[in-house]
């Protein structure tokens, strides 16, 4: 498959660009279909050291009161 814009060929996306909108023809019955594709991703960080620890411990403690 190949992404086209204004009759030229994309092979990379600009600087900057987030996520772009496409249009899909089907040829067969002519239905058309709008989809949008993401170029970013957001980056997950794991989670503080001692957070998980200190929740167990607080579940541990309240159980033995």
């Amino acid at each position: 498959m190949d992404w086209t814009y204004k009759g030229k060929l994309v092979t990379e996306l600009p600087e900057g660009c987030e996520a772009f909108v496409y249009l899909i023809t089907n040829l067969t019955n002519g239905r058309k279909y709008i989809g949008k594709k993401l170029a970013k991703f957001k980056k997950t960080k794991p989670p503080l050291k001692g957070r998980k620890n200190k929740r167990h411990m607080w579940n541990y403690n309240k159980t033995r009161i």
